[in-house]
């Protein structure tokens, strides 16, 4: 997954806050052939919100994962750093 400026969402309201529908990037477009149109309404736009939502979250588990291993293993490297300090080998 790579984050970027050409994959947005964009929530159109109307002046009492309510949804009205959305935008999305032609390359969120692209990867959904069977959406016609780049302004998405009713099912299509939570169909392809609930689609980017799931998609998103395990991009996020796997993240968290990660970087809780890099964050784990560069405290104990720190650790034993410090606990090395001062001695002579």
């Amino acid at each position: 997954m790579e984050l970027s400026f050409s994959r947005y969402i964009y929530q159109h309201r109307d002046s009492a806050g309510r949804i009205l529908g959305m935008s999305i990037s032609k390359s969120i477009q692209e990867e959904h052939p069977e959406l016609n149109s780049q302004y998405l309404e009713d099912f299509d736009m939570y169909m392809v919100l609930l689609l980017l939502k799931k998609k998103y979250k395990a991009s996020a588990a796997y993240l968290m994962t990660n970087s809780k291993l890099f964050l784990d293993y560069h405290q104990k490297s720190t650790s034993i750093s410090l606990n090395n300090i001062g001695h002579k080998n």
